[in-house]
């Protein structure tokens, strides 16, 4: 009996979903790019990184990258760079506004107007979150394993994140509540690129409403928002 309750359950789940990403939004092809590796973040090759200010026109830039020569994170918003690290001394977070880094790992696009849908109460969570963004977009690359890029604009119950520190250090681990953020995202179906952590299918760096913090999603609860999209 109990089997027969978990299996309906599941399928009334991808009723759900399904339902949810019927309205997709009209995406021309572009292209995303990325170079650098997730894994190798704390042992890069200065020789493969490049520096932001290589960009010669940084209008309508997008992306997400992690710094060579200081940890932290990096969150690219319309061509404006904002760096985020995680000052031991001070136990806090810092933000810097510059093109000045060198990347060890980047996924970028460029990108001059977004097409946005409400985000349905039902999507709740990072797995949720994940196949509705999958079905709401008609986007078809022409190389399967390409990626498409998307932002949310949601307010989170919870957000699990974690900022990038020196190979000593580790990984800096905090928590949100109840707050409004934007969260820049790059999706790849088959989670084979090497931005990816760990094989997975999206990679998601967030900024605060008050622009206070920069970070890496690991986990969430949303309560409501939007997706949007290239156009």
């Amino acid at each position: 009996m109990k089997t027969i309750k978990l299996s309906l359950g599941c399928i009334v789940l991808l009723v759900i979903i399904c339902a949810a990403g019927k309205k997709k939004i009209k995406t021309p092809v572009y292209e995303v790019k990325s170079y650098g590796s997730e894994l190798n973040t704390y042992d890069p090759q200065p020789k493969l990184a490049a520096g932001l200010d290589s960009f010669i026109n940084k209008e309508n830039l997008y992306a997400i990258g992690v710094p060579l020569d200081k940890s932290g994170e990096c969150l690219i918003l319309k061509g404006q760079s904002i760096n985020c690290f995680y000052d031991q001394n001070e136990k806090r977070s810092i933000l810097i506004e510059d093109y000045k880094n060198k990347m060890s790992m980047l996924v970028y696009g460029k990108f001059e107007r977004f097409n946005e849908i409400t985000i349905p109460p039902q999507i709740t969570n990072l797995a949720l979150l994940e196949s509705f963004i999958e079905k709401s977009t008609d986007y078809v690359p022409e190389d399967p394993d390409s990626a498409f890029a998307f932002l949310l604009k949601i307010k989170i119950e919870t957000l699990s994140y974690h900022i990038h520190q020196s190979k000593d250090l580790g990984l800096y681990r905090g928590q949100l509540k109840n707050q409004d953020i934007v969260i820049l995202g790059f999706f790849c179906a088959k989670g084979k690129k090497s931005f990816l952590p760990n094989g997975q299918k999206m990679v998601l760096n967030f900024i605060t409403k008050d622009r206070s913090l920069i970070g890496r999603v690991d986990d969430l609860i949303i309560t409501s928002g939007k997706l949007a999209m290239p156009n």
